[in-house]
């Protein structure tokens, strides 16, 4: 809920935010940098900036808000600063910015399963190209709740009282992340069968 505007308590932390700080925790003991991104930027990144931070590091943020001009100092500051270990950043940074990181290891997180083939390559991309001689990672957090799962077919029941329709019986509720990956998973296979790859 903490990654959500319309969290109902804010001092609730949500467990996707708990699990990319243990992740980025993890990620930085084992000497990389770390970069994390996305979608959701109002009411989010500065939790996720939060949530990752604190222990004297310094947390770099760029957004779509953030003038053009006023990302080439924390890209260059992620890129060749050794006290600059962690970028929290959306879309932006998905096309044409070079964060390779040398010999440094560099983790990537997703905090959202990308929607297509082409957002997860335009974000790899950032690291994963000449001048990268160190091992990058690649992570995406995927949520998945019986919480909300139960709450959805509740709710579903209400409006099958309500308003006389009928729902499908072999209808089960998946997170809205959950479908984000399928969608993922289905669309690179149509590229490799079509494309070979």
């Amino acid at each position: 809920p903490k990654l959500s505007r319309y969290a109902s308590d804010p001092s609730i932390k949500g467990s996707k935010l708990e699990a990319l700080a243990q992740a980025t925790n993890d990620f930085l003991a084992q000497g990389n940098k770390v970069i994390i991104k996305t979608n959701y930027v109002t009411g989010v990144i500065d939790d996720i900036a939060k949530a990752v931070g604190g222990k004297g590091r310094n947390v770099l943020v760029v957004y779509g808000d953030t003038q053009p001009r006023d990302r080439k100092n924390p890209y260059f500051l992620f890129k060749n600063d050794p006290d600059h270990n962690i970028l929290v950043t959306s879309s932006v940074t998905e096309e044409s910015v070079d964060l390779t990181t040398g010999d440094v290891p560099c983790a990537l997180i997703e905090v959202e399963p990308a929607m297509s083939p082409r957002e997860s390559q335009q974000f790899t991309g950032r690291v994963y190209r000449r001048g990268q001689r160190a091992p990058v990672t690649y992570a995406s957090l995927v949520t998945q709740s019986p919480l909300l799962d139960k709450m959805m077919i509740a709710y579903l029941h209400q409006i099958e009282k309500e308003y006389g329709v009928k729902i499908p019986s072999k209808f089960r509720p998946r997170t809205i992340d959950a479908d984000m990956l399928a969608m993922r998973k289905a669309k690179e296979e149509i590229v490799n069968k079509i494309y070979g790859g």
